[in-house]
């Protein structure tokens, strides 16, 4: 049984220069489901979702129900360690020995269809495949909350089905929050989808509740 509070934002505001991104959003992210923030460009997602991890902070409103240390944050940009190689870069955040942490690794790579690719560089693999090794370094990560920002962009549909079903999989029962402006997506991946207008950003509206 979960028994983790939920997260709880309330009145969030945030503005870069004279341009507000977010005004007065209020929302609940529940724990140990699967939430995911719909929207277009512009709509404040990646803003909020920062929020959320504590990278950012908002002008005004609060945040409730989490700590930066229970988090793994997946950015837009895969953000691997061009020095280290695919299976190192995953290897390097497990908790464990170094040969029990590179089995791990291994294990992990096999997971997103990359078993063969370890021993390469960021520089040598794609866009799409340092994608996947950014995935599986956040969810090896093995933390109670799980923050995704456009984790499944730019693959393709079969690709990114299994892939979904893999993330499913590995965070049930764990807090996770995506962020998308695909709708398809988000209706395969959440339990409850919220979502962000870039002409409202004052309405965070519950689309699929539990």
């Amino acid at each position: 049984m979960n028994n983790k509070p939920n997260i709880i934002l309330d009145n969030i505001s945030k503005s870069f220069s004279d341009r507000q991104i977010l005004k007065e959003v209020s929302l609940e992210v529940h724990s140990g489901k699967r939430t995911v923030l719909l929207g277009p460009s512009g709509s404040g997602k990646t803003t909020l979702l920062r929020i959320i991890a504590g990278l950012d902070k908002p002008d005004s409103g609060y945040i409730t129900g989490i700590s930066r240390k229970e988090i793994a944050f997946m950015f837009q940009e895969p953000r691997l360690f061009p020095w280290l190689s695919a299976l190192e870069n995953i290897a390097c955040v497990i908790d464990k020995k170094r040969a029990a942490a590179r089995e791990e690794a291994a294990a992990w790579l096999e997971k997103v269809g990359l078993n063969d690719d370890g021993g390469k560089y960021p520089s040598e693999l794609s866009g799409g495949m340092n994608r996947r090794v950014s995935l599986a370094r956040t969810l090896a990560y093995n933390k109670p909350v799980i923050l995704l920002d456009e984790p499944f962009y730019g693959l393709d549909t079969a690709l990114k089905n299994d892939i979904i079903k893999l993330v499913k999989s590995e965070t049930e029962g764990r807090t996770v929050v995506f962020i998308t402006h695909d709708t398809g997506e988000a209706n395969a991946f959440a339990d409850k989808i919220i979502c962000l207008s870039e002409v409202n950003r004052l309405q965070a509206a519950s689309q699929a509740p539990f």
